[in-house]
Formats: structure tokens, sequence, C-alpha cells
């Protein structure tokens, strides 16, 4: 979906701004710390619930504020009309997702909006973990991909509970061959769909 309206509230030095973004190209501009990466950040907020910049939302938020807040119209592809959207994030970590009138959960957020950063930490995909290409990677099988997130949440389940098991002092060993087989499975279906997701992109 395309934005048509954003106002942003209670994000690090922004004075509430709200404007009508174009549909194709927007270039933003400004002096050093006028706040343009700000809205990048917000429009990051408004997509994922979270910032790209920091994991703690006390960095996020205006100074005095309580909560950080990001409301906007967003057109619906096959008639162009504009539905609300908006997510606010509190001091206490509590998080809302409201989209025409209904609660929305991240995965369904990250569908209806699906955003990718481009900033100097991008660079941490040739340089860091191998943790940092998985998660890149699935960003895009997600949303190539409409039985990705059944998985990738299924092997996630798994290797919680796998990991789980592995802390105890004793380990119940038909319970830990469960969770093994199931570890397994759901590991090499991940694998199949992120292997024909990046064979997609390479074509």
């Amino acid at each position: 979906m395309t934005i048509s309206y954003l106002k942003i509230s209670g994000v690090r030095n922004l004075r509430a701004p709200e404007f009508s973004p174009s549909s194709r190209i927007n270039i933003i501009s400004g002096k050093n710390g006028s706040g343009k990466t700000s809205i990048l950040e917000s429009i990051h907020f408004l997509s994922t619930t979270r910032s790209f910049r920091t994991h703690e939302i006390r960095h996020l938020l205006t100074q005095g504020e309580e909560s950080a807040l990001v409301f906007s119209k967003v057109l619906e592809p096959s008639s162009n009309h504009p539905l609300p959207l908006g997510v606010e994030k509190r001091l206490s970590g509590e998080t809302k997702v409201r989209f025409d009138g209904r609660t929305l959960d991240s995965a369904e957020l990250a569908s209806l909006l699906p955003i990718q950063v481009l900033y100097s930490g991008t660079f941490e995909l040739l340089d860091g973990s191998p943790a940092v290409r998985r998660q890149f990677v699935d960003w895009g099988g997600f949303h190539a991909d409409p039985y990705f997130i059944s998985i990738w949440r299924a092997f996630r389940r798994a290797l919680k509970q796998r990991n789980s098991l592995l802390k105890y002092g004793k380990i119940d060993r038909l319970q830990m061959q469960v969770w093994d087989q199931e570890f397994i499975s759901y590991g090499e279906l991940l694998t199949q769909h992120r292997r024909a997701y990046l064979e997609k992109a390479d074509a």
C-alpha cells in the first residue's frame, strides 16, 4: 500500500510534523540534526513497530513523552481509497496497531506495508553475523511467499522448546526426540523456502 498521509508524534526531536507524501519518489532535505532520519525511522516504525536505530523505546521517544504515535492513511490498491493506519508504542513497552478499525499483529502489519531501509548498518550484511543475513533473507521470503511465515514460526517454536529442554539438568529423551524431529523437519522446510526465494530473486 502507498502512504498518502503521515502524522508523527512523540518521536525524537520531531515537532509533530504531518504531510502528504508523493506516491512515487520523495526527497527529504534539511540541515544536520533537523530530523530527516527521524522521519524515515518513523515510517519504519509504522511498518514494523520498532526503530532501525535503537532497541530501546526510551531512545525513540521525545524527551518527556510517554509514547510515540505514527498515524497515516494508506491507499487500498484496488480502489485507491484511503484507510487509517496507526501505530503507538508506550514507554512501558505496550504496543497498539490499528488499521481501519481493527487490531493487527506484527505479521499482518508488515505484509500490509512492506519496507526496506538501506543505511550505514546495512553493511552488516557483509561483515556481520550469519544471523543478520538470515534475517534479511527471511524478510524477503516473508513478503514473497505466503507460506513462509507459518513455517518460520513453527521452526522458531521448535528451536525455543528444544533449547529450553537442553537447559534442564535431566533431559527427557522421548520429549527431546519429538522436538529434535520438529526442529529438523521445519529447519529443512525453511531452508527450501529460503533457497526458492533466493533463486527467484536472482532470476
